[in-house]
């Protein structure tokens, strides 16, 4: 977590100036967000630790001339990781593992209200990727060390708004189900 606050904050004193954040045909936004709530979680809901659920997602402006916004193009990718470790009789661990990924193409609405917020509605079609890994040391335990995965294809409605701090900064907030509910982060345009 401190690596991705440093890293935010490394953007973010590089790229802040006075203009507007607009997205336009042609122009691309880089956005890297951390999420809250979620689906994501381990047996029986109970975990031991987790990594925050990071999202990153780019978008390309595509068409301009449909109504009063803007369509874009662009791919997402998502991760979290879970873990649980149960200790017992002070000898013996199981220890499990879930890592999930989610990788994507998406494709947005975007419409400005002025020259620094925008609302954006778009729709994410991904394949969700799960890898289970379980170890122990418990020689009576059958599943001494048990790797399984799994993948589904998912298409996704998300909204969210984007408010520009300068020409190739932002902020963001988004609604629907990638890695999390609710993403939260900055977006920089290129």
């Amino acid at each position: 977590m401190k690596k991705i606050i440093l890293i935010i904050t490394v953007f973010s004193a590089i790229a802040f100036s006075a203009n507007s954040q607009t997205l336009e045909k042609g122009s691309s936004l880089f956005n890297i967000g951390v999420g809250l709530g979620g689906d994501y979680s381990s047996y029986s809901g109970v975990y031991s630790t987790n990594t925050p659920a990071v999202g990153l997602s780019f978008d390309w402006g595509f068409k301009d001339d449909i109504g009063p916004g803007l369509i874009t193009l662009g791919a997402y990718v998502g991760y979290k990781q879970l873990t649980y470790k149960h200790i017992y009789s002070s000898t013996y661990y199981y220890d499990w593992k879930w890592a999930y990924t989610i990788v994507g193409a998406r494709s947005t609405y975007q419409y400005e209200i002025n020259d620094k917020l925008s609302l954006y509605a778009g729709l994410l079609v991904s394949v969700n990727f799960v890898k289970f890994t379980e170890k122990s040391n418990d020689p009576y335990y059958v599943y001494d060390n048990y790797t399984s995965s799994n993948s589904d294809i998912f298409l996704t409605v998300f909204g969210g708004a984007r408010y520009g701090f300068g020409e190739h900064f932002g902020a963001f907030a988004e609604l629907g189900y990638g890695i999390s509910y609710l993403t939260l982060g900055v977006g920089f345009k290129l």
